[in-house]
């Protein structure tokens, strides 16, 4: 837990995208939308693989929301009805939206597709109000629906909204965004009004229960206490971690649709399979109360041997864990944690993780709580940093659903923990 040298890992995201700062100012009020109703900005659904048109507004179509300028870097269209190509082979994508207004937007469902033979392209999404990216790995070549859940971060007003691949080569098609708003309150330009952040808390108690976690099998039914209609937590949410007694499980990203909190399949989980990605290593966890077998066991005495047995056996996919039970240092900044033994994880914030036998492991971690915080009870508790413990967020336990940044060790401009509704859900 010895602390690096400060890292900017935070900024690189934003760096990679490219996008001009050069953009013309624009006033924007708070457009109050319904909790609930949606807007669309559509492209198409016709493929061109060779365009290098850049993507133009004058080509979409908006409906329930408000463009008023793009910035693109490396998104082609050739003309109105065809899907967004997003990257080439030597760079990533990303578009960003400025509305002419400010909205409260919890949740955005992109219908993506692979490009050709391109494999495992996620696309990232972030809104104003949501800085962090929100990420989901797109799985086929056909159109499907992905949700990118969390947005609004405590109900605060967004000005943009950005989507971007997130690795060169990793190619994908998007052909509509179709938003969710949060509601909201007139009284802000830019951000929730006083009387809606402080309603947070009410709203929490209010929706808060939780979901059965057990799983009969990987196409069993999700089994909730949801009535036939809730409320929309006021700002984050999250379920309770879900497990698996056979070799799969389901991935669901969980929205609030038509009054309840509804869940997709978005993957399948296997047990013994190779996961890196943090979302993915995170719900293996849960499911499965192990890491993916391409994480190895390390010690202060055996790193240097563990490592070149690791890239040896899984190359660029290797990945090491170690367990710690302390008490100081960052998880001071968490919640109260029912045991003080909990395990590091690595995650690899970019290309140099793995890279050779004697890789450096970088700055990111998963940290795992087996045995939970007592805010939630005793189920496993995660949580992502990618600047080595300065800065941490939630696993909200379902899809790609990492929450909003928290200060840790050293950490500055993020604030406290905050935690999160806890709500049911059901299988749409």
């Amino acid at each position: 837990m010895k602390k690096h040298n400060p890292s900017v890992v935070l900024l690189a995201s934003a760096l990679a995208l490219g996008l001009s700062p050069a953009m013309t100012s624009v006033a924007h009020s708070l457009e109050v939308k319904a909790a609930g109703t949606t807007g669309s900005i559509t492209f198409g659904t016709s493929i061109d693989s060779s365009s290098t048109t850049a993507v133009a507004l004058s080509a979409l179509t908006t409906s329930s929301v408000s463009v008023n300028s793009i910035t693109s870097s490396k998104v082609y269209m050739p003309s109105s009805g065809y899907a967004a190509r997003f990257g080439t082979g030597s760079a990533v994508g990303s578009l960003k939206f400025t509305f002419s207004t400010s909205y409260i937007i919890s949740s955005v469902q992109i219908y993506s597709s692979l490009y050709g033979s391109d494999s495992g392209s996620v696309l990232e999404v972030a809104t104003s109000a949501h800085a962090s990216y929100v990420t989901n790995t797109i799985t086929s070549t056909s159109f499907l629906a992905y949700t990118f859940s969390n947005l609004d971060n405590g109900s605060s007003a967004s000005t943009t909204l950005t989507l971007a691949t997130a690795s060169s080569g990793k190619r994908l098609y998007v052909s509509q965004i179709v938003v969710t708003f949060g509601g909201g309150s007139s009284s802000s330009s830019s951000a929730a009004s006083s009387s809606s952040s402080a309603s947070s808390t009410s709203s929490s108690s209010a929706a808060s229960s939780t979901v059965s976690s057990s799983w009969a099998s990987s196409t069993s039914s999700v089994t909730s206490s949801a009535a036939s209609s809730q409320t929309q937590a006021t700002g984050a949410y999250r379920i309770a971690p879900v497990t698996s007694s056979s070799s799969t499980v389901n991935v669901y990203n969980v929205s609030y649709t038509s009054g309840l909190y509804k869940g997709m399949v978005v993957k399948t989980l296997t047990k013994g399979t190779v996961y890196t990605d943090p979302s993915d290593v995170s719900l293996y966890y849960q499911a499965f109360t192990a890491l993916p077998k391409n994480y190895l066991h390390y010690t202060s005495s055996n790193l240097t041997k563990v490592k070149k047995t690791a890239y040896n056996t899984y190359g660029t996919s290797a990945r090491l864990y170690t367990e710690y039970s302390r008490t100081d240092g960052y998880t001071q900044y968490f919640p109260t944690l029912n045991t003080y033994y909990y395990t590091e994880a690595d995650i690899a914030v970019d290309s140099t993780y793995a890279s050779s036998a004697s890789w450096n492991r970088g700055t990111g971690r998963l940290v795992i709580v087996p045995s939970g915080v007592t805010t939630y009870g005793s189920d496993p508790w995660i949580v992502k940093t990618i600047d080595h413990y300065e800065h941490f967020c939630e696993f909200y336990n379902y899809g790609n659903a990492f929450g909003s940044l928290f200060n840790g060790e050293g950490g500055t401009g993020d604030g406290a923990w905050v935690e999160p509704t806890t709500v049911t859900w059901t299988a749409a």
